[in-house]
């Protein structure tokens, strides 16, 4: 078995669980938007609590978009394997956060959670990156 082989088989599987992890984070929260807008919004006008819950879900999608090349150059720098691993334990340290969050019933730490999900989730390319630094050329 080639170094390559060896590489592709050990860092496989934490990749599609970082992907799984990410895409996961990204999908879990809207169907508990209705709860959220019961729960958390019962004192602002439907317009306001349509658009907390919108920003809610967009800072997410905003953090991955400014924070995926720097995840990127990071990854040049140091290495995929740790920053996919990084980007990993932020991620569930975050989601973990958003269960508090909600539980606690604050609004602001759930921004600061899919703030930071958003952060630390956006190595979806570093990953990809990963996949094609370990498949040989001719299964590209």
């Amino acid at each position: 078995m080639t170094s390559l082989e060896q590489k592709r088989r050990t860092g496989l599987p934490i990749v599609f669980l970082v992907v799984f992890v990410d895409l996961l984070g990204f999908g879990m929260v809207l169907p508990l938007l209705p709860v959220y807008a019961k729960q958390f919004m019962g004192g602002y006008s439907p317009a306001a609590a349509n658009a907390v819950l919108g920003l809610l879900m967009v800072c997410f999608s905003i953090m991955q978009f400014f924070f995926n090349p720097i995840w990127g150059r990071l990854s040049d720098k140091f290495g995929r394997r740790p920053i996919i691993l990084l980007g990993l334990l932020g991620s569930t340290a975050c989601y973990l956060l958003f269960g508090i969050a909600t539980q606690a019933g604050s609004l602001t730490w759930m921004f600061i959670s899919r703030i930071g999900a958003g952060i630390t989730g956006a190595t979806i390319p570093t990953a990809q990156a990963y996949i094609a630094d370990v498949t040989p050329a001719h299964r590209r």
